[in-house]
């Protein structure tokens, strides 16, 4: 765990030091190895890794505004369970 942890925090490193900072809402960072999904909230930042990615030449077409639309959606769901 400690040393996932401190990969996490060289790569955040690594994204400072260029100057990225990511906006409320969620966030894919694809490396050569794995896919961290960061989830910045106004409470902090959760962190997700996917370390079994398939490269797809595949485009969704999704626009933000319909990830939005679908992750409210999802929440009401999981209220009404």
């Amino acid at each position: 765990m400690d040393e996932i942890m401190e990969k996490i925090g060289a790569l955040m490193d690594k994204l400072n030091s260029k100057g990225m900072r990511f906006p409320v809402g969620q966030h894919a960072i694809v490396c050569k190895d794995a896919v961290v999904i960061l989830s910045v909230t106004e409470e902090g930042l959760g962190v997700n890794l996917v370390n079994n990615r398939l490269d797809m030449d595949y485009e969704l077409g999704i626009s933000n505004e319909a990830v939005e639309a679908f992750m409210a959606l999802e929440e009401v769901q999981e209220l009404g369970e």
